[in-house]
């Protein structure tokens, strides 16, 4: 299969798999984990070449990273929407459209700024449809307490999904659409293995935090999910209670 990347350049993709995940944050983990309990086959990268959030620097082709900018720094930064993830109840509703709206730029720019400022935020190469819903990720240990920043990671091993040695060096474009990378070694820039991605590029918007920075103390949460918004590449992890 030939892919074209976004400097115009044809790739021969050397795998196949249907989702890649890229970053260092637990949310990421969390995309990867509900991706493998659906039956698709993840490959994960934590090593983007940078310890900030999204993927930028000298491992990463200028075009890529001007892509990813593109479609996150013209973002309403709301009030800082606190450390941990949202916590919704019964009966209150997530992200969706007002009736008779089919697109809202002030809501997705405020909703998209309240993921990037999220340790538990998301970017997809995907737009989210009209119809967009809470995806499962697992059930939150008995007691609710949970402590997102090193349970994601253990129920990460438990589902054997680990981060490979690769960095991330491109994004490759076909038909209007990002549907794979380019991945390499650090220190060798030869080195380069192409990868087609079915479903998309997912990336944490935030590094990792260490384990014990944002404990969940509300015991009546009992399920974690990834919540998107109709038409957003930006999705956030939510916690869900009776």
């Amino acid at each position: 299969m030939i892919l074209t990347d976004l400097d115009g350049r044809d790739w021969a993709a050397d795998e196949v798999v249907d989702l890649i995940c890229v970053g260092t944050g637990v949310a990421v983990l969390a995309v990867a984990i509900a991706a493998d309990r659906a039956g698709l086959d993840v490959l994960l990268t934590a090593d983007t070449g940078t310890a900030t959030s999204l993927p930028h620097g000298p491992n990463l082709a200028a075009d890529a990273t001007a892509f990813l900018h593109e479609v996150s720094d013209d973002m309403v930064d709301p009030a800082e929407p606190g450390p941990q993830p949202w916590i919704r109840r019964a009966g209150e509703s997530g992200p969706q459209l007002r009736p008779g709206v089919t697109f809202s730029g002030a809501a997705l720019r405020n909703w998209a700024g309240s993921c990037l400022s999220s340790p538990y935020g998301l970017l997809s190469t995907e737009v989210a449809g009209i119809d967009a819903e809470p995806i499962p990720v697992a059930p939150v240990p008995s007691g609710g307490s949970v402590d997102l920043d090193a349970w994601l990671p253990e129920l990460a091993r438990e589902h054997g999904l680990a981060s490979d040695d690769d960095i991330l060096r491109d994004l490759v474009l076909a038909g209007g659409r990002v549907v794979g990378a380019v991945m390499g070694v650090e220190g060798s820039p030869s080195a380069r293995t192409v990868v087609r991605a079915v479903a998309g590029v997912v990336f944490s918007t935030s590094a990792a935090v260490p384990a014990g920075t944002n404990p969940v103390t509300d015991a009546d949460v009992t399920e974690l999910v990834i919540q998107p918004r109709p038409f957003s590449r930006f999705a956030r992890l939510q916690l869900l209670a009776p």
